[in-house]
């Protein structure tokens, strides 16, 4: 009964919700800042490379399927693993495309447009807030 009315006195009071959320976000140093930006670029290479991974070997097996059928007489399935095929060649280019965006030349271009204190272009920037707010798409 202490413990509910320990519990119910700090709910009430928002005590807990004080010491949870602070009053003032926390300030980033430059280091916390290339820190965020290195890890935004690396999480969402990591991302890409597993997706390139995925659509190639889903790819690779759809023509495989497509150029081996067993039984002629039934077109659906050939049609299907066309657009099978067809649908996992957009990803690679897709894929690729992004991984071209977030090569290791772009991440250093905005690692030296920090140290100027110039700003970043529009892919960067929507990369940063994605990262940090959770997202997984820019």
């Amino acid at each position: 009964m202490k413990a509910f009315c320990t519990l119910l006195l700090a709910l009430v009071t928002g005590s807990g919700y004080a010491q949870q959320y602070p009053s003032t976000p926390p300030t980033l140093t430059h280091a916390d800042s290339v820190e965020i930006l290195h890890q935004a670029f690396r999480s969402f290479r990591h991302r890409d490379h597993r997706g390139l991974a995925l659509a190639g070997t889903v790819g690779v097996t759809q023509v495989i399927a497509l150029t081996y059928n067993p039984s002629p007489t039934i077109p659906f399935r050939t049609g299907l693993n066309l657009v099978g095929a067809v649908g996992c060649g957009w990803l690679l280019t897709d894929y690729i495309r992004n991984l071209t965006k977030l090569s290791k030349r772009r991440e250093e271009e905005a690692l030296q447009r920090l140290e100027l204190h110039q700003p970043q272009p529009q892919f960067v920037q929507r990369l940063v807030i994605a990262y940090t707010s959770g997202k997984r798409k820019l």
